[in-house]
């Protein structure tokens, strides 16, 4: 599975905004796991996730396990070319990859 995160702009924020990019991504095949104020957080199989935002991350190497007790989450050094869609422009700053999700509170 990809773990990716959308930074929302303001325009993105707003409740109806956040419901339009679940539900787009849901109909993608995409699974909203988690999200914060200005975040949102989502899972996808590597075919949904390239499909969508035309990107490359299956020639990507897997980051590999951090040892146990090392701070930090592990993570890609490089991220795939993406294109957001054009029906999330309106809303989204950035995609990101994010391999390891933590949700701290917030709206889900």
């Amino acid at each position: 599975m990809i773990k990716f995160s959308v930074s929302l702009n303001d325009r993105g924020q707003r409740e109806e905004a956040r419901r339009q990019i679940v539900e787009f991504l849901a109909n993608h095949g995409i699974k909203k796991t988690g999200g914060g104020l200005v975040t949102l957080s989502f899972e996808a199989e590597p075919e949904a996730f390239d499909a969508l935002f035309k990107s490359s991350s299956r020639d990507l190497p897997f980051p590999p396990p951090r040892p146990r007790g090392t701070v930090g989450a592990s993570g890609w050094s490089e991220e795939p070319e993406m294109t957001i869609p054009k029906e999330l422009e309106p809303f989204v700053d950035n995609v990101s990859l994010s391999p390891s999700a933590r949700h701290f509170g917030g709206r889900i």
